[in-house]
């Protein structure tokens, strides 16, 4: 007992160490951009060129509160709960994982539009979707700060619309947020070699020509999921 005290305690600490190291840059990581807003608008499309018109028109018509969920998500020190090591199933140190965040977000999204707050649905609908776009960040499925972190990022946000999907969403990656977190992460921490700290832009190119299609797809089909539990018929 005095072990596992002495372990959950550690773990403590060393969260209150990762969230007093990340408030001072706090406004250089992870900020809200471009990129998350790119996906949403990407998501519409691909729905409506799936044969999803329906989901399309819903997401057209909160694209605003969408949004702002998304951006929401990055203020504060929310985004320490924003990554996901899927050997170990944690985020950083004393801090809760994407998964966990990502169902928090929905669960609110489901009481707001079972309530018929279909507006601040979708803004907790967007919190939960940025947690999905940031796991095909390698970064993100590494629990990695640095090393890069932020010039990828600002690169993809620069470079996105060379990236864009219009078709071909990914739609079955499971029913529980979490599968969604873990599949997007799996994927990325592949290409964590190709957007370390130094590496030259072809790299980024040939990593984000696999992790932005798919950040946008899943995007897609995560809105879709979420509308579909909801009762809402696509076609």
């Amino acid at each position: 007992m005095v072990a596992g005290a002495l372990r959950n305690v550690t773990y403590r600490t060393a969260g209150m160490v990762i969230r007093t190291a990340v408030s001072p840059v706090q406004k250089l990581l992870n900020t809200p951009g471009r990129t998350h807003n790119f996906c949403n608008l990407q998501a519409q499309n691909i729905l409506h060129n799936d044969g999803l018109p329906g989901y399309a028109r819903i997401v057209e018509e909160f694209q605003q509160q969408l949004e702002q969920g998304v951006n929401w998500a990055d203020e504060g020190l929310k985004n320490t709960a924003h990554f996901y090591l899927s050997d170990s199933e944690k985020g950083l140190p004393g801090c809760w994982d994407a998964s966990v965040e990502c169902e928090r977000h929905w669960q609110k999204a489901v009481q707001k539009w079972k309530a018929g707050n279909y507006e601040r649905a979708f803004y907790y609908l967007g919190a939960a979707v940025h947690l999905v776009q940031d796991l095909c960040v390698p970064h993100h499925a590494w629990g990695f700060l640095f090393d890069g972190h932020q010039e990828y990022e600002d690169w993809a946000e620069a470079h996105c619309d060379s990236y864009q999907v219009c078709n071909r969403g990914i739609y079955e990656l499971g029913w529980s947020r979490s599968e969604w977190v873990r599949a997007n992460a799996q994927l990325s921490r592949r290409y964590m070699p190709l957007v370390r700290h130094g590496v030259p832009e072809s790299d980024y190119h040939r990593a984000t020509a696999v992790l932005l299609p798919r950040a946008q797809r899943t995007t897609a089909g995560f809105i879709a999921c979420f509308l579909s539990s909801m009762g809402i018929v696509g076609n």
